[in-house]
């Protein structure tokens, strides 16, 4: 197998940052060529699926959008659809695509964008309530 590109190594950044927050070194993002491999990396930092998983409900408790994100000259730097290629990769070998299937956990506390959704009503409804 070939090394993985210069352009590898900043997509495997790009998406590192995105699953688990601004601050994570890849020290050996040039050997992440592939999202399994990213996920290997990340892993041997102490970021496992279960250590993501726990970031991703505390994103989500206090309102914040899983995965992070990032502004968009840093994903436009290393091509929209191979960053979300990656993180779909990423999201699916993590077990995380299934949560996001449509159906709310009921466990869940509601986060901003829920409460904002609840609390819009149409003009024409009056006060309910």
């Amino acid at each position: 197998m070939t090394a993985p590109a210069e352009d590898d190594s900043r997509l495997a950044a790009t998406c590192a940052e995105a699953l688990v927050g601004p601050g994570v070194q890849l020290a050996g993002s040039r050997d992440a060529g592939t999202p399994q491999e990213l996920l290997a990396e990340l892993a041997a930092q102490g970021w496992d699926s279960s250590r993501i998983r726990e970031a991703r409900r505390e994103c989500r408790a206090l309102g914040r959008r899983w995965p992070v994100e990032l502004p968009d000259e840093r994903i436009r730097a290393v091509g929209f659809a191979r960053f979300q290629a990656w993180m779909a990769e990423c999201i699916r070998v993590l077990g995380l695509d299934s949560v996001d299937a449509g159906v709310r956990d009921a466990q869940m506390p509601l986060d901003a964008e829920d409460r904002r959704l609840l609390a819009d009503r149409p003009p024409h409804h009056g006060a309910v309530g």
